[in-house]
C-alpha cells in the first residue's frame, strides 16, 4: 500500500499544527474548567515540565465494511514532569477539520 498520499494531505493541510492546537485549547479548557482536578495532576504547574509528542497519525476506517465515517487520528502523548500522564486524541475529517477529540488525564 503506497501511503505518500496519505503523507503529503497531512502535510499539505497542516494536519500536525492542527493537532497541537487542538491540544492547547483543550489543555487551556481543562486548566480553567477543572481546576481543582487540574491541580492534582499537575500541582503548582510549571510549563518547562510539560513536553507534548505526536505518538502517531493513522486512517481510520469506521462503520466497517460500509467504511463511510472515516478519519485521520492523530494521537499526542502528554508528559508531565517526566510521567506519562494522559493523551490527545484529534480526528479530522477529508476537509481538514477536526470532527471530535479526546483529552484524557490518568
Amino acid at each position: 500500500m503506497d501511503i505518500s498520499k496519505l503523507k503529503e494531505w497531512i502535510l499539505t493541510n497542516d494536519i500536525e499544527k492542527k493537532a497541537i492546537e487542538g491540544f492547547w485549547v483543550n489543555f487551556n479548557n481543562y486548566r480553567i474548567d477543572s481546576e481543582q482536578e487540574f491541580k492534582k495532576y499537575f500541582g503548582n504547574f510549571d510549563n518547562e515540565k510539560l513536553l507534548i509528542s505526536i505518538q502517531s497519525i493513522s486512517l481510520k476506517l469506521e462503520n466497517w465494511p460500509e467504511c463511510n465515517y472515516n478519519h485521520v487520528v492523530v494521537s499526542i502523548q502528554i508528559i508531565y514532569n517526566n510521567s506519562h500522564i494522559g493523551s490527545y486524541d484529534a480526528y479530522f475529517d477529508f476537509n481538514s477539520r477536526i470532527d471530535n477529540d479526546y483529552f484524557v488525564i490518568f
